[in-house]
């Protein structure tokens, strides 16, 4: 037993020798190596920090972006990195791995950022739509729809990086869930607006069987719009579509066989389903659903009373 204290002695003191010969004789390595491991651990500082900055499990609130803190770390480690790619053998090798997992929180940190940039892109592309929405101008709405679906499938990708199971859940319902939402609500408002210029290019090259198919989308999808002032807006231009192919209500009359007295008359006897019309165009026999409400006679009507004109399925 004596024998072994005294050989781990002899082995301590020699490597203690060693190291010390070491440093004498090569004091700039020992410098080195001494300034990198203080500026991996001025690093290392920072993992901790980046760790609960980027987890709800913490602080994070996948709102608040931590370019500060991320922008101080990125700069320790870029310090920390070159000064251990001036050293060689095992202790670069240590210090390097050490600094691997610094990194790793770095990017991870980057990740996080991102995701909410993107988050902000599918805000700003929601809003507009919306905003156009609540304006009536559905032409513009239309297009914002397009750009918020576009969005939303280029965002998603950014997203889903979120490392974390929680604090990824946490983005995507802060942002990529709402906008679907607002998008899904839009689906039928711009659908219908779609639809109504797809009849109107069927009515404009006499394609009538065509044009009876977007009518009965058309009339259709009107009962899956509950927002009454869009659904104000879309029946009105579904009127001025068709009343540019039938501008006068007595020629409705006509062919309902009704009869108005002056002054009265009374465009609710109509619905956009209520009639098939025969015709002969060209040669060609047309069936199609009309929407018949007399600009006379639209501004008599409630919004209500307009809207349940233009959705009444009843024959």
């Amino acid at each position: 037993m004596e024998k072994k204290f005294r050989k781990a002695m002899k082995i301590a003191a020699a490597t203690t020798i060693a190291a010390t010969a070491y440093a004498a004789v090569n004091p700039a390595q020992s410098e080195a190596a001494s300034t990198a491991e203080n500026l991996v651990l001025k690093a290392e500082s920072h993992k901790v920090p980046l760790i609960r900055a980027i987890s709800v499990d913490y602080n994070a609130d996948a709102v608040t972006q931590p370019r500060s803190l991320y922008n101080k770390a990125k700069k320790d480690y870029t310090a920390a990195k070159a000064a251990v790619n001036k050293l060689s053998g095992k202790e670069k090798e240590r210090l390097n791995a050490r600094l691997d997992t610094v990194k790793l929180w770095i990017d991870r940190t980057a990740t996080y950022i991102d995701a909410i940039t993107s988050g902000k892109k599918l805000i700003k592309a929601q809003k507009e739509m919306e905003n156009y929405l609540a304006e009536g101008k559905m032409a513009e709405a239309t297009k914002a729809y397009h750009a918020l679906s576009y969005e939303i499938k280029k965002q998603a990708a950014f997203l889903y990086r979120v490392y974390g199971q929680s604090t990824r859940q946490a983005i995507l319902e802060t942002y990529k869930l709402p906008a679907e939402e607002a998008k899904q609500e839009a689906l039928y408002p711009v659908s219908i607006y779609i639809e109504i210029g797809r009849l109107e290019a069927a009515l404009q090259k006499e394609d009538f069987d065509l044009a009876e198919k977007h009518t009965a989308n058309i009339e259709e999808w009107f009962n899956n719009v509950d927002d009454e002032d869009l659904l104000d807006v879309l029946t009105n231009y579904y009127s001025e579509v068709i009343e540019k192919y039938y501008p006068e209500i007595e020629e409705v009359a006509l062919v309902k066989k009704l009869s108005f007295p002056p002054n009265q008359r009374k465009s609710t006897d109509f619905s956009p389903s209520h009639f098939l019309m025969q015709k002969e165009t060209s040669g060609i026999s047309i069936l199609m659903n009309s929407v018949l409400v007399s600009e006379t006679t639209k501004g008599t009507l409630t919004k209500t009373e307009r809207s349940k004109t233009l959705i009444n399925k009843q024959v």
